[in-house]
């Protein structure tokens, strides 16, 4: 089931498998600005994390002294979500625990995606309501991949990736999907200028950037989609090494480092929500250039 919001700015597709966002336009000139998920290349256009960001070492986690297992970004991807409302602006999908989610992650949840439109800007708040009687345990995060070039006219080296505040930061470095370390990457800067070999060592994973904003834009200035994410503290930048897009990624939370105990309330980034109360995060994405 897909379904559909459109105002005069931009038109939308959701997928109610993973309530994953799978079409964002340009309503008038008809411009694709997602990825088409190619699944000769990589066969996904959003995917919404949870209950784990990344990856977990050897897929595992222990709670209460027991073995769990969990694939890379959780299982929210994977689940068909129930429609809550929808508007002529304003979409609401609901996953809830189940004995299939039970069985891999024995926590009680309600999580709720609302996408709504705004002129050219696309708001997505993740809702988490811990709907048991312990201790939530969870991360969460976004997935969304931008076509990369936008326009025919464009390569993939006519973009770059340009933050709100100049930064000096290190990236953390990834061994088989799990960090391993960290290397210095800017040095009081706020632009990646992309090429197809930046990805070759995975993803761009940062954990102390100061900007909550981002833009993907062209040399010329034809596109600039701009990202805000408060309150996220870690930020991925990702592409399947040359491939033609670009994953924007705000996170509350982090794979697993190579060392970790696997103990999941002493992971990285979890956070720990009490029973009968709820978690909020939201991130926007603005098509400023090229509607």
């Amino acid at each position: 089931m897909i379904y559909e919001l459109s105002n005069e700015h931009i038109s939308i597709n959701v997928n109610k498998h993973g309530a994953q966002l799978c079409k964002l336009d340009a309503t008038q000139s008809k411009t694709e600005f997602l990825w088409n998920a190619k699944p000769e290349v990589w066969a996904k256009h959003a995917p919404v994390l949870f209950p784990i960001v990344g990856g977990l070492k050897n897929n595992t986690y222990f709670l209460g002294g027991k073995r769990y297992e969990l694939p890379r970004h959780g299982f929210a991807q994977r689940r068909a979500f129930d429609l809550v409302s929808q508007t002529n602006n304003e979409l609401v999908l609901k996953l809830t625990s189940n004995p299939a989610t039970l069985a891999q992650y024995p926590f009680n949840f309600a999580l709720f995606l609302t996408f709504r439109l705004e002129r050219n800007t696309l708001h997505i708040s993740h809702l988490v309501k811990n709907t048991g009687d312990t201790d939530l345990l969870f991360s969460l995060g976004a997935h969304p991949a931008f076509k990369c070039p936008v326009l025919r006219e464009h390569g993939y080296s006519d973009y770059s990736i340009r933050f709100k505040e100049k930064e000096t930061v290190h990236i953390l470095s990834l061994k088989e999907g799990l960090i391993d370390g960290q290397e210095p990457f800017l040095n009081n800067q706020n632009t990646i200028k992309l090429n197809k070999s930046l990805f070759a060592n995975d993803a761009l994973v940062f954990d102390s950037l100061k900007s909550r904003t981002v833009w993907l834009e062209s040399s010329d200035e034809k596109i600039r989609i701009r990202m805000d994410y408060p309150g996220f503290d870690y930020y991925g930048i990702w592409a399947k090494d040359g491939a033609d897009f670009v994953c924007l990624e705000p996170w509350q939370g982090i794979a697993d480092a190579t060392n970790v105990s696997g103990v999941l309330s002493e992971k990285r980034g979890i956070i720990n929500l009490k029973p009968s109360k709820s978690h909020t995060a939201s991130y926007s994405v603005t098509i400023e250039q090229g509607l």
